[in-house]
């Protein structure tokens, strides 16, 4: 398949499952373009709400801004003005709802904003969609080639200096489930804007569009505490993290107490576990060559 053809692909895809219904939140808006051809092209019945971040004498200096928003309301799209896309919870007509698909299309600090303070928006970003997201809705975040950070930039840029989007992402909870290649070209009427916060277009060959879902949650490992008997010694001790999964298969029942696991082993167990704790021991003493080293140093 040439690359054309993937790209068309993933555009007709995105399209494709805004025609299925649900609701799709455009964050971020410079000119309302992307949010006008997309919408040309869904079927009756899904909802749009389209935002920007400038209020709405600003975003109206851009060229054909006004037309395209006259057009999404019209087609009883929703447009709001003034929104901060790291605090969409803050946004009165958003507060209260949840979006199955959230798009940000090259997001930028503006001006000569660094690598660092591109990731802290990302991160905020990520943060923001997690309030208002259902629960197996997704974001498209579209970089430039380069920017993300991913194996799918060719080339790639070394890590530290790309804005690295999947740790960001990673932050609010969200992983990265595929990328697609972005072509502009397949929305019709489509230019974007804001480069540098002017009214200049940003360099969109070879971008990539990343999309993410929630993870799944992350069940934390306990600590365990081990009872057993070494010698005439009754002891408890603390296993590590690493051993704990091991040491539940044999395990045949368990008693918890104040968030603590303490468990029974049968008898093949608890040879393993005094083994680990008496090499644990052995490694903590202090060799007595050592000792006498520092005695002569001292």
């Amino acid at each position: 398949m040439s690359p054309h053809e993937t790209w068309l692909e993933s555009t007709q895809l995105l399209v494709y499952r805004m025609r299925q219904g649900g609701s799709t939140l455009l964050v971020a808006e410079g000119n309302f373009s992307f949010a006008s051809s997309l919408y040309n092209r869904m079927d009756i019945g899904t909802q749009v709400v389209a935002t920007c971040y400038e209020s709405e004498n600003e975003i109206s200096k851009h060229e054909n801004a006004t037309k395209n928003i006259t057009y999404l309301l019209e087609k009883g799209a929703e447009v709001y003005f003034q929104v901060d896309c790291t605090k969409l919870r803050d946004c009165p007509p958003l507060k209260s709802r949840l979006f199955d698909r959230i798009i940000f299309n090259f997001p930028h600090c503006g001006r000569k904003a660094g690598v660092k303070k591109n990731r802290e928006l990302l991160a905020k970003f990520f943060l923001s969609c997690a309030d208002v997201l259902t629960s197996k809705g997704d974001v498209h975040v579209t970089l430039c080639k380069g920017q993300g950070g991913t194996a799918a930039d060719q080339p790639m840029r070394a890590w530290h200096n790309s804005w690295q989007v999947v740790a960001m992402a990673a932050r609010a909870g969200f992983i990265l489930s595929k990328v697609q290649m972005f072509d502009c070209s397949q929305y019709y009427g489509y230019t974007s804007t804001g480069y540098r916060s002017q009214d200049k277009p940003f360099h969109v060959d070879q971008a990539l569009t990343h999309v993410f879902t929630r993870s799944l949650p992350f069940s934390e490992i306990k600590s365990v505490v081990m009872e057993t008997r070494i010698g005439s010694e009754h002891c408890f001790f603390h296993i590590p993290e690493e051993l704990v999964e091991k040491i539940n298969r044999w395990s045949k029942r368990t008693t918890r107490h104040q968030n603590i696991a303490h468990q029974t082993l049968p008898n093949s167990a608890n040879f393993v576990i005094v083994k680990v704790f008496t090499e644990m021991v052995t490694l903590s003493r202090p060799k007595e060559n050592n000792l006498q080293s520092s005695a002569v140093h001292s």
